[in-house]
């Protein structure tokens, strides 16, 4: 089994009961994982004595696999087509290492970015927490395209608006399709944003 507990890119322990971090919550991670790998006992989260304080981690299954080359058109598409048939959606599912694959099995290991597909929406509403990741990562696209807009570099201008469509359709701001071929790729936050999470390199370069 591996243990995990939520840090920031620092390494500092951060508060999942926060509206920054509670999309880190091991409770929520762990649904998450279970239903991406379509596995009631993949992960839970559980309450450890840590330095003499009780601290909620998740353990998850350990995955001796390989890291899946998202980078791969076909792998990355194999892998959102499979977690839509399970009815979520990875927001960082181009961070190497967050699937893994272990004799032709994929399986997702990271869920923190994790949440309901499009399709899933129609029947439940998301949670408090989904709702606070999904603003916090559209606050940083439009950041980043007013940064473009500013440069004018058009290229990335581009990008993040693809980026927003996507996230809006996604969450039902806007009833548009994706244009074919277009991935949803999260951009890596600077020091001092509030997403939760170590995303290094993932700036379009």
């Amino acid at each position: 089994f591996v243990v995990k507990i939520p840090v920031n890119e620092r390494g500092i322990k951060v508060d999942v009961n926060s509206p920054e971090h509670r999309n880190c919550h091991p409770d929520r991670v762990s649904k998450y994982l279970n239903m991406a790998n379509d596995d009631k006992n993949f992960s839970r989260s559980a309450i450890m004595n840590i330095n003499g304080k009780d601290v909620t981690v998740l353990v998850s299954k350990y995955i001796q696999g390989q890291e899946f080359d998202v980078e791969d058109e076909d792998n990355y598409r194999m892998a959102e087509a499979l977690l839509k048939s399970r009815g979520v959606y990875m927001h960082d599912i181009n961070i190497l290492g967050n699937i893994l694959v272990k004799e032709g099995v994929l399986f997702f290991v990271d869920g923190d970015q994790i949440v309901l597909s499009q399709e899933s929406r129609q029947q439940r509403s998301v949670s408090l927490a989904t709702r606070q990741l999904e603003e916090q990562i559209k606050a940083h696209h439009m950041i980043k395209l007013k940064r473009a807009e500013t440069e004018g570099n058009t290229e990335d201008v581009e990008y993040y608006k693809s980026l927003i469509t996507d996230l809006d359709a996604l969450i039902g701001e806007e009833e548009q399709t994706p244009a074919p071929g277009r991935r949803f790729k999260l951009a890596a936050p600077e020091e001092g944003t509030l997403v939760a999470k170590v995303l290094k390199d993932e700036l379009k370069k």
